[in-house]
């Protein structure tokens, strides 16, 4: 079961991956917000920056990178979690080398759900 109060934010252009992801999440006790852009998860994360306890981004969206959008959340909230996902491998590198964690998509509820518990449960 998630943290109690947990909540992601979630950053996928897919809408269906964003829809399954956001139904997983939710299933497993997590309060889910969803964005479709970078820009939007910026603005959403500035509204609900308060309750916000990690941010889940894809790296290709089609305004911002996910690790632009991690950037600019981390340059005004430090503390904020990102864990970042893609399908390319070469991404990994690009979120760790800013300290932030990654999952290589496609991946198994199981993995999601364990890395995000882990994430969320590190204060």
């Amino acid at each position: 079961m998630a943290d109690e109060q947990a909540t992601i934010l979630v950053v996928e252009d897919d809408v269906l991956v964003l829809a399954t992801l956001s139904k997983m999440l939710r299933r497993a006790g997590y309060t889910v917000i969803g964005a479709t852009s970078g820009k939007e998860a910026i603005r959403l994360h500035h509204r609900f920056n308060s309750t916000i306890d990690m941010v889940l981004v894809d790296y290709f969206l089609p305004d911002l990178t996910g690790l632009e959008v991690a950037q600019e959340l981390q340059k005004d909230y430090p503390s904020c979690k990102v864990l970042g996902m893609s399908g390319m491998l070469t991404t990994e590198q690009r979120f760790q080398s800013l300290g932030l964690q990654f999952i290589l998509k496609p991946f198994g509820e199981g993995e999601l759900l364990s890395r995000i518990s882990a994430y969320v449960a590190l204060r």
